[in-house]
């Protein structure tokens, strides 16, 4: 039983995942369009992300299994991984908005 829970808690989790990924696209282009600067949309993006880490590991530390010695290059990886991407998916946003459509040419 306890193993249908867990599939059950993990589709939840998924499901949630991907309505915020969708649903960053809208809300990130309707606050670039309001005329706030694309570097300060990735600063937020990060401190979302950052908070949201910080509670899970709190909420999660007796299960979470790591080596604490890897920790910095992990912080590393995370800011310099996270801020490029964050950076780039907000400036596509600011260029292209919260969709792009593709043409089918047919001869």
């Amino acid at each position: 039983m306890a193993t249908n829970k867990n599939r059950l808690k993990g589709f939840a989790f998924v499901m949630i995942a991907t309505f915020v990924y969708g649903l960053q696209s809208v809300l990130a282009r309707s606050v670039l369009v309001a005329g706030v600067a694309p570097v300060i949309m990735t600063g937020i993006k990060l401190l979302a992300g950052l908070v949201t880490v910080t509670v899970i590991v709190i909420v999660l530390r007796r299960k979470l299994h790591f080596d604490k010695k890897d920790l910095p290059q992990w912080i590393v990886f995370g800011v310099v991984g996270g801020t490029l991407f964050a950076l780039t998916l907000i400036n596509s946003y600011n260029i292209l908005g919260a969709q792009s459509r593709c043409y089918l040419h047919v001869h």
